[in-house]
């Protein structure tokens, strides 16, 4: 099951009040309609429980025996054109009663979300929530939507040239879950973003260890040929103190080792502590005398 999915099967079994029942199925209702010229409309449903809630509503509220049908086996539905006529205005009304009520905002949102919204998969690389609504076909329900958009902590951003809604940070996404109740979906959501956020930091720290290692790779070539061409100097030789001879072998010895490494194996090897900085200095110096050789 992908993640849309999983979202609207949530949205169509929580335990929602009889009056978000009804917003529910009429928002639902209105935003599958495509073609509202037909003599009948005419709409296979995929989502199975989405189905089952459509068709369950409806033959409740067929009191006057418009012409519905139902194939259960293909989801489809045929509905009688004059069925809309009638649900339009009761849509009116529905309409007022929820830019009145900011309680009705919640399942609004949850009801446009399960027609027309989608969200990217948990193993997608890059976070994304949409709303498609179309203004023409579907005014009244793009005109509350925006309405209550103005309103929420979390904006959708819009895309004039494609025509939806759309957000892209997780943790508005997050909050777009929290928002319309879908609790185990939020949960599973921050979940996988988490182990995704792990993930990235895990590349990360290997791409900087890979890059740290090269690094000292590079400059410890640098530090063995300057230390090369010195003892091949004895002038140059004697201008190296103690400690610097010291680390010198050292370094000749440990070619891959770092300057904390070196650091460690100084004191192992004669008992005595010098830092990473005095580490470096040494070998700076080393290599300024080697340069000095030419």
């Amino acid at each position: 099951m992908n993640f849309s999915k999983q979202i609207k099967n949530e949205i169509l079994n929580l335990n929602w009040t009889k009056k978000e029942q009804q917003i529910l199925f009429y928002i639902s209702l209105s935003l599958l309609i495509q073609n509202k010229k037909d003599l009948f409309f005419t709409r296979k449903i995929k989502n199975e429980d989405l189905f089952k809630f459509i068709f369950t509503n409806l033959k409740k509220l067929n009191q006057k025996n418009y012409y519905i049908k139902f194939i259960k086996k293909d989801q489809k539905i045929f509905i009688d054109k004059n069925f809309f006529d009638d649900l339009k205005y009761k849509f009116l009304s529905i309409e007022e009663e929820i830019l009145n009520n900011k309680n009705l905002y919640q399942i609004t949102v949850a009801a446009i979300f399960l027609i027309k919204g989608s969200i990217s998969n948990y193993d997608a690389k890059n976070n994304y929530l949409e709303i498609r609504l179309n203004k023409i076909n579907n005014e009244e329900i793009y005109r509350i939507f925006c309405k209550i958009n103005n309103k929420l902590s979390f904006k959708f951003n819009f895309s004039d040239k494609n025509n939806f809604f759309y957000l892209k940070k997780a943790i508005y996404i997050s909050d777009f879950l929290k928002y319309i109740k879908t609790t185990d979906s939020l949960i599973d959501f921050e979940e996988n973003r988490i182990i995704k956020e792990m993930n990235l930091n895990l590349k990360r720290a290997e791409v900087i260890e890979k890059f740290n290692k090269e690094k000292i790779i590079n400059n410890s070539l640098k530090q063995i040929e300057a230390i090369k061409l010195v003892l091949k100097d004895q002038k140059k030789f004697n201008k190296l103190t103690e400690g610097q001879i010291k680390l010198a072998k050292l370094r000749l010895d440990y070619k891959d080792s770092s300057l904390e490494d070196l650091k460690y194996y100084f004191y192992l090897n004669y008992q005595k502590n010098i830092s990473k900085s005095t580490v470096n200095n040494w070998l700076k110096k080393i290599k300024e005398i080697a340069d000095n050789l030419n």
